[in-house]
Parts: C-alpha cells; structure tokens; sequence
C-alpha cells in the first residue's frame, strides 16, 4: 500500500469506531453493528495536484519506487532534486510526489508520499489525430487583398491574431517607402473569410504588429527618426487606431530608433525592443521597455540596454517567450560574420534584467536580417 492507501484505511477503521461508540452511548448495548465499506478507490477519480519537477526513472535495480535514491545528506541543491521530482511504478501508475524527510541535522530521506498527476503531454491531442490517406484533399479558404502587399513579405511581422478567428493584417498599396500603409481585419465565419475597413495608417515602411489581448494589436513603425506605437482595437470587422506612445531617446548623441519588434508576455503587456543608433554601421545599441496598459493607457516602462557598441547596423531582437517573465533572445552584434549571441533576459514588472554575463555565442545562417 501507498501512504495515501493507508490513510484512507484508517480513516475507515476510527469512523467505524467512533460510529460503535455513538451507539452504545444512546442504545446502552449493542448485539451486532455492521457496517459496509467500498474501500476500492482510483487515483485517477481523485482531483489530484499536478506532478512537480522531472519524473525518475521506472526502474533502479530491482525497486519500483524511486524517491528515496535521493536520499542523502542535507543541502540546498540536494533537498531541491527531491521535491522537483516524483515517482511511479513499473506500470506507469499511480504517480507521487517527492518529498523531504529529516531523519537527523546532517541527513534527510527523500520519500514517495503525496499522489498527483502526471503532466498532459502537449502532443496528446496531436497523436490521437485521425490519420488520413495521401489522397484526401485538404479544405483550405483563400482570400484575395487586392492591390495589398503585406508587409511579411519583407521580413517585417504585417500579421497578428485578434482572437481565435480574427487577424489584423499589414501592408501596403506598393512595395517601398512612401506607398500608402494600412492595416485591416481578416475574420474566419461560416466558413468564409471576410475582410473589413481599410484603415490608414503611417506612410512608412518597416511596421510591426504584435498581439495585445483580446481584439487588440500594438502597431508599432519608425515614425522620422524615433519608434511609435498605437493599439489597434477591432470591433467585429471595423479597426480603429487608439492615442500614439512616441518611443523616447535616451541619449543626445542618438540619431535615430528603429528594428522594432515586439513579444507578446500577457494580456495587454509586451516587450518591445529597438536598435539606437549612435554612429551608422560603427556604433549601435540594442534596447527594450516594457509596453503594457494601466488604467486604459498605454505606457512605457523605464530602458533597459541589452548591448552597446554594435557595428551590425540592422541588428535587432529575435524573441521568444519561454514561460511567464522569461524571454529568449538572440541578436546580431557584428556585420563582419553570422555570429549571433543569445541568451534570457527576464521581465519583472516594468523591470528587464538581461539574464547572462557572457552570451553564448552561436553561428546562425537562419536569422539573416532584410537591408533596407
């Protein structure tokens, strides 16, 4: 039996006991009590907490039951092992959670005791999919923008989710500076795709569209010299454009913002980050602020400076979310080879810290940036 098993056991048994009690306490005597039980009771059918940390393996030696191979002396790292681990059986069920037990003010047991679930594969749904024959034919929907070139095209993000069928897109009646810029909602309803008003946004290049809640994109563009951003609200298919935050230049000697891009971190709150141009092609910085609304307003948290001294002229930030106030990032430092740094930078309220002393350093032919 498991520790949960045995608890439930003796939960009978003191119910039991204390029902006998009662009846000899209001009857004066009892002949015969009989009481019946179900004590058959599945994990699964329990609402059990999540599985912590990283499962162990089925099998060590010849024991099933594996949390207490981290048993050993008392210390910070090792404690830690313990409860960011669970453990099963050889059959894959039932699940416990790890946990530390001190047997002594040097050592401590690492024992298998609070039953949970494991984590949902993500893939589940996926490998349960209906495998379909080479020659089904798959259902797609087209829709023709006409005289519209997205601005994806170029490398620049001209797309953004709206919502589960809602998308605002991006682009131009041309392909170049100086063309007229502007923004639409694509919906899928009914199996159709339907498009809505055209709004007319900036007449320069370079946009970036990101995903800011629900119905809501931030635009962002290079407005003359500094980086500008505006919420896109779409109400069914009608988009309207809300008050403009001008990106702010930290330093005099600074020319010119621009290589905006943006990442989604939650509901109505982004990183944006941006290239600072000092001296083209010989001095660059790259930079984020937190982007996020308060009370209906759109504000700007204070600079962070990721990295400074770049002659890459078009370098920008490659981002990715890897769990709530942690980010990915990758950038391209130098115009003289492919090498690229990356490392995490983490996000606590309006507060960046870049989240590594020395980047790693990787040669990336993928990322290659547009040139302008």
């Amino acid at each position: 039996f498991t520790q949960f098993q045995w608890s439930l056991h003796a939960f009978v048994a003191m119910t039991m006991y204390a029902m006998y009690r009662l009846a000899v306490l209001f009857l004066g005597s009892v002949s015969c009590l009989k009481v019946e039980t179900n004590l058959s009771m599945k994990l699964s059918e329990v609402n059990l907490p999540t599985c912590q940390g990283t499962m162990l393996p089925k099998v060590v030696d010849s024991d099933h039951w594996q949390c207490d191979t981290l048993s050993g002396l008392k210390g910070a790292e090792a404690e830690k092992k313990c409860r960011e681990s669970y453990d099963t059986n050889e059959e894959g069920k039932p699940h416990l959670q790890c946990a530390v037990s001190y047997r002594s003010e040097t050592a401590f047991n690492c024992l298998s005791t609070t039953p949970c679930q494991a984590p949902k594969d993500p893939l589940e749904a996926w490998n349960h999919l209906k495998k379909l024959a080479a020659d089904v034919p798959v259902k797609r929907i087209f829709i023709k923008l006409s005289d519209t070139r997205l601005i994806h095209v170029k490398g620049e993000k001209g797309v953004a989710a709206l919502s589960d069928t809602k998308v605002v897109a991006c682009g131009s009646k041309g392909g170049s500076t100086g063309y007229a810029q502007f923004c639409q909602v694509i919906e899928l309803k009914d199996g159709a795709l339907q498009t809505g008003n055209k709004l007319r946004v900036d007449d320069w290049s370079y946009q970036w569209v990101e995903r800011a809640g629900q119905d809501k994109v931030m635009y962002c563009v290079k407005k003359s010299s500094k980086v500008t951003c505006s919420p896109l609200t779409a109400d069914g298919l009608t988009l309207t454009r809300g008050p403009e935050v001008v990106v702010p230049m930290r330093l005099s000697t600074i020319s010119m913002t621009f290589e905006e891009t943006l990442l989604q971190l939650g509901e109505n709150r982004l990183l944006l980050c941006y290239n600072e141009r000092i001296e083209w092609a010989k001095n660059h910085a790259l930079a984020c602020r937190i982007l996020e609304e308060k009370d209906g307003k759109w504000t700007l948290g204070p600079e962070k400076v990721i990295a400074e001294k770049m002659t890459h002229a078009y370098v920008c930030a490659h981002t990715s979310l890897l769990s709530p106030g942690k980010v990915f990032m990758c950038y391209h430092p130098d115009s003289s080879n492919m090498i690229h740094k990356c490392g995490v930078v983490e996000v606590s309220g309006t507060s960046i810290i870049r989240g590594w002393a020395t980047p790693t350093r990787c040669r990336i032919r993928a990322l290659r940036f547009k040139r302008r």
